[in-house]
């Protein structure tokens, strides 16, 4: 056995570059073969048996992308700033359990989500949450609960809906949105469970909209969405879909697993068991 790890060294407040180090001694120790897979390399992995990802789901979503198609097994070792991804199929683990899982044999098929021709694993957010994506972006040295949360609650007091026509399947929505929400995994942002019946085995992506509501009623049910409570309010609507197109007029603020971006138009697949994930 041969490991390609990737780490982010960004990411997380330096927390990926101790655990490399912790991670590498382990390898040592058990007398297995490893290489640091560089930051700048793109293409097909070469030399090794599977792909170790240290970080966090900003992490995986580049590391994806980066080498798409992904077909080598993947391990994950939570250790970002947002690590959604890793919780949703691995629990609660332990730094050890997660390296353990890392050279275990236990894989299983993960989907993923296709847009505008990038790999998401998680959840595109178009509106609300593009925008708290997007200026967390600028915050380069100050990250953490506290800022993201202030950035929340900007967006929720100056942020304005947004008008968009929604294609799910033959049925065509047009209407005033807060957000848009296109899901593979339940949860993203840090815990907010904006689709909670999510499986990424299923094959579908869960499609979940806001309509434009007013900032009183934003500040009152926020707190519904980061429980996943919030499906049977009356102004959202939830639905599984195989394809998912969303326009609009303007440039929408939007982000793919927390990675910022822009467009006026999505146009999203869920990809069946693209992902083999050890487990």
């Amino acid at each position: 056995m041969r490991l390609g790890i990737i780490s982010n060294k960004r990411s997380g407040n330096g927390k990926p570059e101790r655990v490399l180090k912790e991670f590498i001694s382990y390898l040592d120790a058990k007398g297995i073969a490893w290489g640091i897979i560089d930051e700048q390399e793109s293409g097909p992995l070469v030399n090794i048996d599977r792909l170790v990802i240290i970080g966090g789901d900003g992490t995986i979503n580049f590391t994806l992308n980066r080498f798409m198609p992904l077909t080598l097994p993947v391990a994950i070792i939570p250790a970002g700033t947002g690590n959604d991804f890793a919780a949703m199929h691995l629990g609660k683990v332990s730094m050890m359990r997660s390296f353990e899982i890392a050279i275990g044999e236990c894989v299983k098929r993960v989907d993923a989500g296709l847009c505008n021709g990038k790999i998401f694993l998680n959840g595109i957010g178009i509106g609300f949450d593009g925008a708290v994506a997007g200026k967390l972006m600028q915050k380069k040295w100050f990250k953490g609960p506290s800022t993201y949360y202030a950035a929340v609650l900007a967006q929720i007091l100056f942020f304005k809906s947004f008008q968009a026509k929604v294609s799910l399947g033959e049925t065509i929505i047009e209407n005033s949105f807060l957000m848009l929400c296109i899901a593979n995994g339940t949860s993203y942002g840090g815990g907010f469970k904006v689709a909670p019946l999510a499986k990424a085995d299923d094959g579908l992506l869960d499609y979940m909209a806001v309509a434009g509501i007013n900032p009183l009623k934003r500040l009152v049910n926020l707190p519904k969405i980061r429980s996943g409570t919030h499906l049977e309010l009356p102004y959202v609507h939830y639905e599984l879909m195989e394809n998912v197109c969303i326009q609009s007029d303007h440039l929408l603020p939007a982000h793919a697993d927390g990675e910022y971006f822009e467009s006026n138009i999505f146009e999203m697949s869920a990809l069946k068991g693209y992902l083999s994930l050890l487990s």
